[in-house]
């Protein structure tokens, strides 16, 4: 967790690294600080001007916050006189490779998401988007750990390996990312690289869960109608389905509600 006080204090002293980190806290209500729009905007708009030109003299963390901006903040920051609001897109994989290049995580794993997905400006290369994982998930980035893990998991970049996959997960789950705790307790569930164990498969599923992964939902309620890992509870199974389809709104949690409701209803009927 960044410490906010410090990074107030170099922002009102004028440095716009700071700035931008602390817009981003905002923006996303991380490290202790609730969602504050206009709090985020503020240290956006004040930063851009310093933050372009020191990325244009080298500095390796303005070039990824300028990538950063260009990539997420146009609509956010809604002023067509520093940045088109529907994205400057030739601008993004540009100033991310050079902050990727001199080492930055959070830029190695913009860029490894880029070549994850076919984008309007990246085709797919699962090769480039392992590379780009492994280098920020070496450096401690729990999102890139949880990433390569998948790579890992899948074989993409040629990397099929589920017991590397495990061990990733489990650095970034230990972190605290709340997808990779849910992606760990699948492969305990599933016994992928790892013995199954129903008791460390609800243990992540539930931790996921509380971290605010909505998925993890849908793992979570089947833990509870089986009786995986804990005491097999149908009322409390239609408690979670019913959350995972307000907030997954997939067809999974809507047919294993239905199908948890009607078991509920057998047992009523034969009391």
């Amino acid at each position: 967790m960044l410490d906010v006080g410090e990074l107030k204090e170099k922002a009102a002293a004028g440095d716009a690294v700071s700035a931008c980190a602390l817009g981003i806290s905002y923006m996303k209500g991380k490290n202790g600080l609730n969602k504050d729009w206009d709090a985020a905007r503020k240290y956006f708009l004040e930063a851009f001007p310093k933050i372009k030109k020191q990325a244009e003299e080298g500095e390796k963390y303005s070039q990824y916050y300028l990538g950063y901006y260009y990539d997420k903040l146009g609509s956010f920051i809604d002023d067509e006189s520093l940045i088109d609001p529907l994205g400057d897109k030739d601008k993004i994989l540009p100033w991310y490779t050079k902050a990727a290049e001199q080492g930055v995580a959070e830029a190695q794993y913009e860029l490894g998401s880029m070549y994850w997905m076919s984008t309007d400006f990246t085709n797919r290369d699962p090769d480039k988007a392992f590379f780009w994982f492994k280098q920020a998930a070496e450096q401690g980035h729990a999102e890139a750990q949880n990433a390569l893990a998948r790579c890992y998991e899948n074989g993409d970049g040629g990397a099929l390996d589920e017991c590397a996959a495990v061990a990733w997960f489990t650095k970034a789950a230990e972190q605290g990312s709340p997808g990779a705790q849910m992606n760990l307790g699948r492969c305990y569930e599933e016994g992928a690289g790892t013995e199954k164990d129903y008791g460390k498969a609800f243990y992540w599923f539930n931790k996921a869960v509380e971290g605010g992964e909505p998925y993890a939902l849908e793992y979570l309620g089947e833990c509870y109608e089986k009786g995986l890992g804990v005491e097999k509870d149908l009322e409390k199974a239609v408690e979670v389905y019913t959350q995972a389809t307000k907030r997954c709104a997939a067809e999974f949690s809507r047919t294993a509600l239905r199908r948890v409701k009607r078991k509920l209803k057998k047992e009523s009927e034969q009391v």
